[in-house]
């Protein structure tokens, strides 16, 4: 591949790795001992993924480097962050709670800073469209999305308030990885920014602490719901 040679990747090992319900395409690069990841998005707007990811990292919050990009041809190269994902670390109520609490951190702030410009609001028609997803990929009944729509819609209106804060669609154990030499806030990695929107602060939490199913003994997502609230004022 031409962009691989032209950025000195071009001799390197590739091994897929697993992909999502988008369209990209992920593969870690292995030369010398170092390691990084090709995304392949021919389909999206992979400047508005270097973009993000610059504004996160600039929050000091652990986006992936943009090592080198082809808009054009839908190309990244990025920084290999590892492959220690909340959802396979977190075994225990102890382990569990720590991470999710740095988890936790991360949205803290991101939720301070203001949020670049050029984004989707996510207005309660927009959010109600989002869950398409969860009916025609996952559950594979997408005969019930017009029904779950209905019944969300008017508790977005009521409680998901407007306010100019960034969120992370998707934000969850599956798309956080642990940065243990890493402090603070900066310890979460994050995978998984391409639906961003202006939104009231409230909103993700709950998603964020839900991403491995809670089970007896384990730690507390209501607990962590409300540390992120209190830090937010």
């Amino acid at each position: 591949m031409r962009f691989l040679t032209d950025c000195g990747w071009g001799g390197a090992r590739h091994v897929p790795l697993a992909g999502d319900a988008s369209s990209r395409r992920y593969t870690r690069l292995v030369r010398d001992g170092e390691t990084a990841i090709l995304m392949e998005d021919p389909e999206g707007d992979v400047a508005l993924f270097a973009r993000l990811a610059r504004h996160l990292s600039g929050l000091g919050l652990s986006a992936p480097r943009i090592l080198s990009e082809d808009g054009a041809a839908g190309l990244l190269l990025i920084e290999d962050l590892g492959d220690g994902l909340l959802a396979r670390l977190a075994t225990d109520a102890r382990t569990e709670r720590a991470l999710y609490l740095v988890a936790t951190e991360a949205l803290v702030t991101l939720h301070r800073a203001p949020p670049p410009d050029g984004l989707t609001m996510a207005t309660p028609d927009h959010l109600t469209g989002m869950i398409d997803l969860a009916f025609r990929h996952y559950t594979k009944a997408p005969e019930l999305l017009a029904q779950a729509q209905a019944a969300l819609h008017p508790l977005l209106e009521q409680y998901a308030r407007p306010a100019e804060v960034m969120i992370l669609r998707d934000y969850h154990a599956e798309n956080i990885l642990h940065l243990p030499d890493r402090p603070g806030a900066a310890a979460a990695g994050l995978l998984d920014f391409r639906g961003c929107a202006g939104r009231a602060p409230g909103l993700r939490p709950c998603l964020s602490a839900g991403g491995c199913p809670p089970r007896r003994g384990r730690g507390n997502p209501r607990r962590l719901h409300c540390t992120l609230l209190a830090c937010n004022g």
